[in-house]
């Protein structure tokens, strides 16, 4: 799902219930970015099962939530860094760094709290859990 430089997003994302295989290719059977969220709004993530190919390990980065903006001029609205008027900016800036930004994942449009969750995910082969998610960035 890619919204925060492509327009606001879906308001809402769910992957639940899913089997989910990515094919071997290009150092990716591990199951890197099996699910990949860049966008805003609620997003919640369940009882999936993570499959990746025999012997290529577990990836730290099956489950991604990633927001550009957090460490990397896109899009036009340049960092959420505390300097573009387009963010909450709260003070202090050094602490806060643009929060709430703009179209930042877990956040509606007008910034307003859209939760996100990830539980019950768990990997095919030894059915040891892959919950959390795996934040490249910054996320406020």
């Amino acid at each position: 799902m890619h919204g925060v430089t492509h327009g606001w997003g879906l308001t809402n994302f769910e992957v639940y219930h899913n089997t989910l295989r990515k094919k071997p290719a290009a150092n990716l059977g591990d199951g890197y970015r099996l699910i990949h969220h860049q966008g805003s709004g609620t997003y919640m993530v369940f009882g999936n099962v993570l499959a990746q190919s025999p012997g290529s390990g577990h990836s730290s980065d099956a489950i991604v939530v990633l927001h550009y903006r957090a460490f990397q001029a896109t899009g036009g609205r340049g960092l959420c860094d505390g300097t573009a008027g387009v963010d909450g900016n709260r003070n202090p800036a050094t602490t806060y760094r643009g929060y709430p930004c703009y179209r930042q994942p877990g956040r509606d449009e007008d910034t307003l709290l859209y939760p996100m969750y990830a539980w019950g995910n768990t990997w095919e082969d030894d059915g040891s859990n892959q919950s959390r998610d795996q934040c490249q960035g910054r996320i406020a």
